[in-house]
């Protein structure tokens, strides 16, 4: 969680702090896991309304905030287990 945080933050320039919603999303049914889904503050909210709508950059912000977090993840995994 720290990881994808952090990515969020260095990607954006927002710092933010995790939001527990509600609603029904896969990670309920899954046990330990994190269901990420960004907003970016000042933009549009229009999710689950008529016509909505990502701009591309906020479509294409998320992939970037995964990515450097598994990199992250998968760097620190390597070099705390010597794999």
């Amino acid at each position: 969680m720290t990881q994808l945080l952090n990515a969020y933050h260095e990607m954006t320039g927002l710092k933010c702090e995790a939001e527990l919603i509600g609603g029904g999303t896969y990670a309920w049914a899954m046990g330990i896991i994190i269901a990420f889904g960004p907003t970016i503050s000042g933009m549009e909210q229009t999710e689950h309304e008529t016509n909505e709508y990502v701009p591309n950059d906020a479509f294409l912000l998320p992939r970037k905030i995964y990515r450097e977090t598994l990199e992250r993840t998968c760097m620190n995994n390597k070099l705390q287990f010597g794999g």
